[in-house]
């Protein structure tokens, strides 16, 4: 096939009060109807706990084992999705627990893990897609740290695509092929 059609999504933040469920089934309906053969999500499918201060007045679940069972439950099966794990989905591990996306994955055989905070996909004919979770905050221009990002890539080793989760933007661009 000369094309190949997929979502992108993250940040999706699953166990908040303000997760967006009814929008991420929607987008998962638009991509099935537009024949997309898979999402890719960029991190923090889960809300984590304790990754600020406050947080927890913002939870609906207060505990990791809650969150992962309500995506087990509830995230859309409609297309495969392949996912890393985002600063969120981390905090518990950083603790010494562990990584929630992969207790997901284990019990979700449609949610594949990638890896943590960024992975490199091979997509059909030869496009390498990066998945990254950069950690920090945004910058003063919404392109600037993603420049940054590309700009430290050494020749050679760019992927095709990039995308970026974390800092809750959409922008597209091109930089250096």
């Amino acid at each position: 096939s000369l094309h190949f059609r997929f979502g992108v999504i993250g940040d999706t933040h699953i166990g908040s009060r303000h997760e967006r469920f009814s929008e991420l089934k929607a987008f998962y309906e638009i991509a099935k109807k537009e024949s997309c053969e898979a999402v890719y999500h960029a991190g923090d499918i889960t809300a984590g706990v304790n990754v600020y201060r406050g947080q927890m007045n913002e939870l609906k679940f207060c505990n990791q084992g809650e969150q992962v069972d309500y995506v087990i439950a509830n995230y859309p099966d409609c297309l495969p999705t392949y996912a890393i794990s985002g600063n969120h989905d981390l905090r518990n591990y950083e603790m010494g627990g562990s990584d929630p996306l992969y207790e997901i994955a284990y019990k979700r055989p449609d949610i594949k893990h990638l890896g943590q905070l960024g992975a490199i996909v091979e997509l059909p004919r030869g496009v390498k897609m990066q998945l990254v979770h950069p950690l920090g905050g945004g910058a003063y221009a919404v392109s600037y740290k993603g420049q940054k990002y590309i700009d430290n890539i050494e020749g050679g080793f760019k992927p095709n695509i990039l995308i970026f989760g974390h800092w809750h933007q959409s922008l597209y661009f091109q930089r250096r092929n």
